[in-house]
């Protein structure tokens, strides 16, 4: 859906370039609806967490480097960005910031277009394609404190996967900086359990450079997991570590989920207005301390990701 640059109130929060939504009425941060909104000056006043590293998914707003520094000046600890749009081939050039966004604490991670696909023969155009992104980003990000995120794929099979993956050059890259997305399973998504991804870590031979992006909607609506209780959780992180290395999981998409458990459907709510985290946070604070202990970084991608994010770090430092 095309959505009018002029219409801020209409779109998802994430979608909103911070410039849009620092320049409405009081400064406040516009995401889906007025009430929620929160102002840069709350946002300043909020202490940034000293446990957990969090943030949320935010919009270009003229360079890669002023975006991620207004993320930085909030007190978020991570961010993500797309360096194109969601449904094209096309990224930005951001090479000539290299070295001013590495004075940044603020770490980012760059979301590969959603068009990209490594679920398809690998001399099909869309892998094709989706390798030329992928190397394009990862050339970017390699000595910087971030990586890119891209979902395994569709249509095709794992074997497909592996294939893309090795013909990508990561090889000299940091490790962890390409990180594969869980899917929810609808239809003839890859990976979107365990053994799935199991079998595609075993299938390629550069793990150290491939890590894991967790996503608990997806997690939740593939019923992979439930995040109903510590031990549940815990035992999902240390499959995924066995996977791909004693660092499995370097980033969690935090989201609430619209539907129950096993849905199948990539619809994600805020939290505590989804099935995921309505009753209580004990839950939620287990997966942050999951995460503080693995060094995990946490991005917010609902209808509110600053409602949210300003949540988030009330309820981890209480």
């Amino acid at each position: 859906m095309k959505l009018k640059k002029d219409n801020v109130q209409s779109k998802p929060g994430w979608m909103i370039p911070l410039s849009q939504r620092t320049s409405l009425p009081l400064a406040r941060f516009a995401c889906c609806c007025t009430h929620n909104a929160m102002s840069l000056e709350e946002c300043l006043l909020l202490p940034p967490s000293e446990g957990i590293r969090i943030g949320s998914h935010i919009c270009l707003d003229g360079t890669l480097y002023n975006t991620v520094k207004k993320a930085q000046d909030i007190g978020m600890k991570t961010c993500q960005v797309y360096l194109g749009g969601s449904k094209g081939y096309t990224t930005r050039d951001i090479a000539p910031e290299i070295e001013t966004l590495k004075t940044l604490s603020t770490r980012f991670h760059v979301h590969a277009p959603l068009v990209c696909n490594l679920g398809r023969p690998a001399m099909d155009d869309i892998a094709t394609r989706t390798r030329n992104v992928l190397e394009k980003e990862l050339s970017y990000v390699t000595h910087l404190p971030g990586s890119v995120v891209v979902h395994v794929g569709a249509v095709g099979s794992l074997n497909d996967v592996a294939d893309n993956l090795r013909l990508l050059h990561v090889k000299g890259c940091d490790t962890r900086k390409l990180l594969l997305e869980n899917p929810v399973g609808a239809g003839t998504q890859l990976g979107s359990n365990v053994e799935e991804l199991r079998k595609l870590f075993e299938a390629v031979d550069f793990t150290d450079q491939l890590g894991l992006c967790l996503d608990t909607q997806h997690t939740f609506g593939s019923g992979m997991c439930d995040f109903g209780t510590y031990e549940s959780t815990v035992r999902l992180f240390d499959e995924l570590d066995s996977i791909s290395g004693t660092r499995g999981v370097s980033v969690v998409h935090l989201n609430d989920s619209m539907h129950p458990l096993s849905h199948k459907k990539d619809e994600h709510q805020s939290i505590h207005q989804g099935h995921i985290w309505h009753s209580d946070d004990d839950s939620l604070i287990s997966l942050f301390d999951i995460g503080k202990d693995r060094g995990i970084d946490f991005v917010l991608e609902t209808p509110d990701p600053l409602g949210d994010y300003r949540k988030m770090v009330s309820i981890y430092d209480d």
